[in-house]
């Protein structure tokens, strides 16, 4: 047996179904106003300076071939408390959690790449820079970039083509590149930019004696180069990273 629907039923329904076709008298909310957050060039860690200032010295980490932005960034904590760390990642994936700067093809007797594609890695890297200096508290007159193996060859050639806007360069088991080295400016002294260099005696993967000639041409070149070479391999010892800090120090001071 159906079931009827009684009048106060229908009576109740009407008055909903007119109550909800009435227009609206409130007012719209106007939309939260969204504050656009920056963009960067490369995904990276950041870590404050510990001794707070209006603008604080910054220090960029390049890490090596087939690395990471964690690698060099695990430095941080032993770094100056003065300094702003910041470790970006490699645009170019290798494998899982594994990144390069630009492409390597090795041969029986070296590793070959493409200039050109350094050169624009080295630019991309100056507008990395740029953004740095735009969105973070930082000094313009104090940025220092640094590396290890692939990025310590970034961070000499890019230090090296830019030092009106880079203070210092810190090259970690790196050599310099003929296309860097091709287009070193004249400028007397290279606006005070001062780099410290090191490498292994033992490196079996970018040779020592490479880069001892490279840090010898730079000094000729008038450039404050500071060399220091140990006898371990295609790592960083814990001399070397003692003498990269008190070079930090000194340069901060």
């Amino acid at each position: 047996m159906k079931r009827k629907i009684g009048f106060p039923f229908i009576a109740l329904f009407l008055i909903i179904g007119f109550s909800n076709c009435k227009t609206s008298t409130k007012k719209a909310q106007a939309p939260t106003e969204q504050v656009a957050q920056p963009t960067f060039k490369y995904h990276h860690e950041i870590r404050q300076p510990k001794v707070k200032s209006e603008n604080s010295p910054v220090l960029i980490l390049l890490h090596g071939y087939g690395s990471n932005e964690k690698d060099l960034f695990s430095f941080a904590e032993y770094l100056d408390d003065r300094l702003m760390v910041i470790a970006p990642r490699a645009p170019q994936t290798l494998a899982s959690n594994k990144y390069k700067w630009y492409s390597l093809n090795p041969t029986e007797s070296e590793l070959r790449y493409d200039g050109a594609e350094v050169l624009q890695t080295s630019k991309d890297i100056m507008i990395f820079v740029e953004e740095v200096i735009s969105n973070y508290k930082v000094d313009p007159q104090k940025v220092y970039i640094g590396g290890f193996s692939q990025g310590a060859i970034l961070t000499l050639g890019t230090g090296l083509l830019n030092s009106e806007k880079i203070a210092g360069v810190v090259c970690l088991s790196g050599h310099l590149y003929p296309e860097f080295a091709e287009q070193i400016p004249l400028t007397q002294g290279l606006n005070g930019l001062s780099i410290f260099i090191s490498h292994g005696r033992q490196d079996k993967v970018l040779a020592f004696s490479k880069m001892d000639k490279d840090a010898a041409y730079l000094k000729n070149k008038g450039i404050d180069v500071t060399a220091r070479f140990y006898d371990s391999a295609h790592n960083i010892s814990q001399e070397n990273f003692r003498d990269m800090l008190a070079w930090l120090t000194k340069e901060l001071d």
